[in-house]
């Protein structure tokens, strides 16, 4: 598979010599996966590498992170302002914004769905059938929120199954992991 480079612009409001650090998604596995790390100077760093298909990435920066949908050849170009929330101080631009945009508010709006130490409190504190249910209506309200976003339209193929496949693979894999 041929590999072209994304190439991530940050900027971000009083960061001073901050650390940044992106890992890019290739085997799923964290302690596998690849990290590139910048440093902050005069509130922006960059980060340009190669991408072989459509893939996650997790941006991490002051002990917060935020999932970042990367294609090949992609541009991103993150603003992040002041806030208690990575999410929520967050803005993109370029040609992965509407990815972008969704993403973060997705897992705004979901992110204990998410969290593992949520889930396995469920898992230790629930029976069988609640915890099905209980996952099940998560999948639900996840499926709504993908299926009537307005950008919908924009998103790409490529985004729009990998969205589909997050939600079924999150929803088979808690339930397994009962």
């Amino acid at each position: 598979m041929s590999q072209t480079n994304v190439t991530i612009h940050c900027t971000f409001q009083s960061s001073a010599n901050d650390t940044v650090k992106v890992i890019p998604a290739q085997y799923f596995i964290e302690e596998y996966e690849k990290s590139y790390v910048a440093v902050t100077a005069n509130d922006q760093c960059d980060f340009s590498f190669p991408v072989s298909k459509p893939t996650m990435a997790k941006l991490i920066f002051r002990q917060q992170s935020i999932p970042i949908y990367l294609e090949p050849g992609d541009e991103v170009i993150m603003n992040a302002g002041v806030g208690d929330s990575l999410y929520k101080a967050v803005t993109f631009s370029g040609n992965t914004q509407v990815h972008n945009d969704f993403l973060a508010s997705f897992y705004q709006n979901f992110h204990s769905d998410f969290d593992e130490a949520s889930i396995n409190r469920d898992i230790l504190s629930m029976d069988a059938d609640a915890f099905e249910m209980k996952i099940f209506d998560e999948r639900r309200k996840q499926l709504d929120f993908y299926n009537k976003s307005n950008d919908k339209s924009l998103f790409s193929d490529s985004f729009k199954k990998f969205m589909e496949n997050m939600i079924r693979y999150h929803y088979y894999a808690r339930l397994l992991s009962y």
